[in-house]
C-alpha cells in the first residue's frame, strides 16, 4: 500500500497553495481544527469505558465502514480498500500503544462496542487530542458520539484544551463539534503528491 506525501498550510496562504500546485502536489481538503477548554466537572456517561484488547476486532470493524471524510478518503487517488487499511493500521496502533486512550461505547457492560474515541496528549501542549472518532452506522445519530466526546473530556487533564480536527466537508463532525461547545480555531488546506 503506497500512501501520498502529506503537507498542509495555512488556508489563507494562496503563495505556498500556488507553489505546491505548480509543484505537483493536488489539494484533497481543508482541515478545521476545533476546540474546546476541558470543564472542571463533566458527568461522565455510564455506557463509555475503557477499552480492551478484546475490542479491537469490532473497533476495526467499525472503522471500515465508518470513516468516509477524512484526507484519503477523500483522495481519488487513493483506493478505498488502501484508505480503509490505513485508518485500520492506526486504530490497530492505538491499541497497541500505552500513549492516550481508548474509549468505547456499548450498551452493557460486556457486549460489543458500537462507537470508539481515541485520545491522546499532545507532549508539546498538554492538550488532550482525538486521534479518531467513530461510531457504526447502525448507531448514529443517537448521541453516541456526543457521549465519548463528553467521556473524552473526563479523561483529559482539568483546565486543559480538548482538540479534535475533521474535514471541512464532514458536516455531522463540523455539527456535533459545535454542540458540544466547541470552536473552530483553525483552517489548513492537505494538499497530496
Amino acid at each position: 500500500m503506497q500512501l501520498p506525501r502529506c503537507v498542509r498550510i495555512n488556508a489563507d496562504d494562496a503563495r505556498s497553495a500556488a507553489a505546491l500546485a505548480d509543484g505537483g502536489w493536488r489539494e484533497i481538503e481543508i482541515l478545521e481544527t476545533w476546540q474546546h477548554r476541558v470543564p472542571w466537572y463533566v458527568e461522565s456517561p455510564p455506557h463509555i469505558d475503557m477499552a480492551t484488547k478484546a475490542d479491537l476486532d469490532r473497533c476495526l470493524e467499525i472503522g471500515a465502514v465508518a470513516f468516509w471524510a477524512d484526507r484519503l478518503h477523500s483522495d481519488p487517488m487513493v483506493l478505498k480498500h488502501d484508505a480503509d487499511e490505513a485508518r485500520a493500521e492506526w486504530i490497530r496502533a492505538a491499541f497497541g500503544s500505552d500513549q492516550g486512550a481508548i474509549l468505547v461505547c456499548r450498551d452493557k457492560g460486556a457486549d460489543p462496542p458500537h462507537g470508539f474515541i481515541i485520545l491522546r496528549c499532545d507532549p508539546v501542549d498538554g492538550r488532550t487530542r482525538v486521534d479518531l472518532i467513530a461510531v457504526h452506522p447502525d448507531h448514529q445519530r443517537r448521541g453516541e458520539a456526543s457521549c465519548l466526546l463528553k467521556a473524552a473530556l473526563n479523561w483529559g487533564p482539568r483546565g486543559n484544551w480538548l482538540r479534535a480536527g475533521t474535514s471541512s466537508v464532514n458536516e455531522p463532525a463540523r455539527r456535533l463539534y459545535a454542540s458540544m461547545g466547541m470552536h473552530k480555531t483553525r483552517e489548513q488546506r492537505t494538499f497530496h503528491k
